[in-house]
């Protein structure tokens, strides 16, 4: 490569850079917004009884057992809901875990991780990843969660303020809804993000194996594809494998 060629391309990465600079200044200035005011009781409540009847939320908590799923194609998860177990994949590792103690056993590369310590930090990554990308599975179940405060805006806006409990108590989600209760676009006022009122969209409907209605897009400050979307009624399948032997064991 030329010097002449060697400075072009130095150049070309430094306006990159600054236009990558730009945008996310574009996109923290134009997503700030005060969190609007809202009402409420029973409008509020017979609004959010609408949205998850539009989502079969009621499939969700007693036809699905188990729900596999992967987050931007980066983390592969399998959850067992009636036993509380969960698996996650990403790159070399494979980290099977109990959500009630947050006990269980690591792999890389198919081997058992054999250092407690190590073992220890990737159960808590495990963790903190099931944690966020359970939430964006369908982040309209999380309502019924204890300690949801929830207000009407307008006709069609629920607004759900984390009032207690989770790990970041105060953050606050308002739903905006097409009239039938589905929902098609979220804002958030979210300790870790830095764009207060920034809005993701819910695109990409489908219904799983047990009649769950959830968005597998959603067009947020990065697209988040949720992808490989499976329910099941029961698991393990009959006469299937149960991925979570070696924990019972």
């Amino acid at each position: 490569m030329s010097m002449n060629e060697s400075r072009i391309n130095e150049n070309c990465a430094r306006l990159n850079r600054r236009l990558a600079a730009l945008l996310l200044f574009a996109a923290s200035a134009s997503a700030c917004a005060s969190i609007p005011p809202g009402v409420a009781g029973g409008d509020a409540d017979a609004l959010a009884a609408k949205m998850l009847e539009a989502v079969n939320y009621k499939a969700w908590q007693n036809k699905t057992a188990a729900v596999g799923w992967s987050f931007r194609g980066d983390h592969i998860h399998f959850w067992d809901r009636e036993r509380g177990l969960v698996e996650v994949k990403w790159d070399d590792y494979v980290v099977r875990f109990s959500k009630k103690d947050l006990q269980g056993r690591a792999y890389r590369n198919g081997k058992p991780v054999g250092d407690a310590g190590e073992t220890a930090e990737l159960l808590a990554k495990a963790n903190a990843y099931f944690v966020n990308d359970a939430f964006w599975l369908n982040p309209l179940f999380h309502i019924e969660s204890p300690g949801v405060q929830l207000e009407l805006i307008g006709e069609n806006s629920l607004k759900a303020v984390f009032t207690s409990g989770g790990v970041t108590p105060g953050d606050t989600y308002v739903f905006h809804t097409d009239g039938d209760g589905l929902v098609t676009e979220m804002q958030l006022w979210v300790s870790i993000v830095p764009f207060k009122g920034s809005t993701a969209t819910f695109e990409n409907y489908a219904v799983s194996e047990t009649g769950v209605k959830t968005a597998r897009l959603y067009d947020y400050i990065v697209t988040i594809d949720i992808g490989d979307v499976k329910m099941y009624a029961k698991y393990p399948e009959s006469g299937g494998e149960d991925r979570f032997a070696d924990l019972l064991k």
